[in-house]
């Protein structure tokens, strides 16, 4: 399904996330243009030549993988997925001709993982049913540690899990997701929470007080997701 237009404020997150730079970078290689002289003259002496990278070339590296971690439980039918297509549509029109790539991933009672961005409205085979947050994070945690500070994500929901972790749990929903949360913290992954609706006592027990962006209408997307990039990018230039 299509996006919705982005907001017209969506340019507050295009702020923070145009600061991710990509870096260039000379590797040896074994073709190319430029000869690198040095070890072009002790490969010929030595008479190593076919198995010596003699030329050099340059390399972009760098740039950010942004993870978008959306809830699609049945609790986010109507608007609540109505809220969700227009954050994914402004988080996509902020990243436009940036070195940010883009990664939509998607939980109810199971984990979806799409393979291009787009709204996760009637996709097919998925079912919007129960919370499963808690294993969809330790998940997206584990695909986050690969990259630390080069990789973020943006969770968005509507509510706390209806399930426990299959490891390390406690037999409590929300006590599994707050020790998720300590874990993740812990070893450096950097997560942003949109959450969606009135639920504060809630959201401040797990998430902690003033640790997460609240959505109550479409209007509340565009700072809540500013303020989401800035943490990402914040962290993400401390490497």
């Amino acid at each position: 399904v299509r996006l919705p237009k982005p907001s017209r404020r969506a340019g507050g997150t295009r702020r923070y996330l145009e600061q991710i730079q990509l870096e260039q970078e000379q590797v040896p290689s074994f073709s190319g243009r430029r000869l690198s002289l040095a070890p072009f003259l002790q490969a010929s002496l030595s008479g190593n030549l076919s198995s010596t990278p003699i030329f050099q070339k340059t390399v972009e590296t760098g740039g950010l993988q942004l993870m978008l971690l959306v809830d699609v439980s049945g609790s986010m039918s109507g608007h609540g997925i109505t809220m969700l297509e227009h954050a994914i549509s402004d988080v996509e029109f902020s990243c436009r001709g940036l070195p940010v790539d883009l990664h939509l991933w998607a939980f109810s009672s199971d984990l979806f993982i799409f393979n291009k961005l787009g709204s996760p409205r009637n996709a097919p085979g998925l079912t919007m049913y129960l919370t499963s947050m808690v294993q969809a994070l330790d998940v997206a945690v584990e695909w986050s540690k690969a990259g630390k500070v080069d990789r973020g994500i943006i969770l968005i929901t509507d509510g706390l899990p209806t399930s426990c972790r299959h490891r390390k749990s406690s037999g409590d929903a929300s006590s599994d997701l707050q020790a998720v949360i300590r874990e993740l913290r812990k070893d450096g992954v950097v997560l942003s929470v949109l959450a969606i609706g009135a639920h504060t006592d809630q959201y401040d027990s797990v998430f902690g007080e003033k640790k997460y962006g609240l959505i109550n209408s479409l209007a509340d997307i565009p700072k809540a997701l500013s303020d989401a990039a800035r943490l990402i990018v914040e962290a993400h230039l401390k490497k």
